[in-house]
């Protein structure tokens, strides 16, 4: 598996504030160190037999976008910060649901927090989660580089919509917004059938290994 090098231009990951940024999208390959296989996803995301056949397909859409800033219009601690906080704030999911009342399978997608590698060249996140985030310093200009790396077999489209704009939201000390994880999940049950007890029950079993039980609203 080789990542896909996104040349894709992303204005609205900080369009809304395109001018108080100064942060411009460019295109850009994007280089990995080490090419991503099936065995890395499911050291993340322990895969049922169904959830197998779905990662081995989808594991090749391995995506980063590259994006430039000046330093002077946001520090790499601004964005450590709010990257870490949107760590604890999101757990995203996307299940494929079987025949049943009770969804019978589940992907979850996570994004972890950056670790400092060495200040002077900025920090990186090393797990390979559904999206993880570095940001490095460029020695040719004043500018900084932020590169989200995602994996289109770990995060659905909207989910990392939400992530982007969240974190922009973060960086500038605005709310967030509601987290697309369990809460937003459980209306999508409501529609499907009444019992969101017993859903909440099923979802917090099921990523007890994974997601702290206050993700849920449950006690520890």
């Amino acid at each position: 598996m080789k990542l896909y090098h996104h040349t894709e231009k992303h204005e609205d990951f900080f369009l809304p504030y395109q001018h108080s940024l100064s942060l411009k999208p460019v295109e850009a390959l994007v280089k990995h160190e080490k090419d991503m296989g099936f065995s890395d996803v499911e050291t993340v995301f322990p895969a049922t037999e169904v959830q197998k056949d779905i990662l081995k397909e989808d594991v090749k859409w391995a995506e980063a976008v590259l994006f430039s800033g000046k330093t002077s219009a946001l520090s790499s601690e601004k964005i450590f910060d709010a990257w870490r906080s949107l760590a604890y704030h999101h757990i995203c999911l996307r299940s494929y649901i079987t025949d049943g009342p009770t969804p019978k399978v589940v992907v979850q997608r996570c994004i972890e927090p950056v670790q400092w590698r060495r200040p002077e060249k900025g920090f990186e996140q090393r797990h390979r989660g559904s999206a993880f985030l570095t940001v490095e310093a460029n020695n040719r200009s004043d500018e900084i580089n932020l590169v989200l790396h995602f994996h289109r077999a770990l995060i659905d489209t909207t989910s990392l919509h939400t992530l982007r704009l969240d974190c922009l939201l973060q960086i500038h000390g605005i709310p967030s917004i509601e987290s697309t994880g369990f809460t937003t999940y459980t209306r999508y049950l409501a529609q499907q059938r009444k019992d969101i007890d017993s859903s909440k029950a099923f979802w917090s079993k099921t990523l007890s290994d994974i997601a702290p039980q206050s993700i849920f609203g449950l006690e520890p």
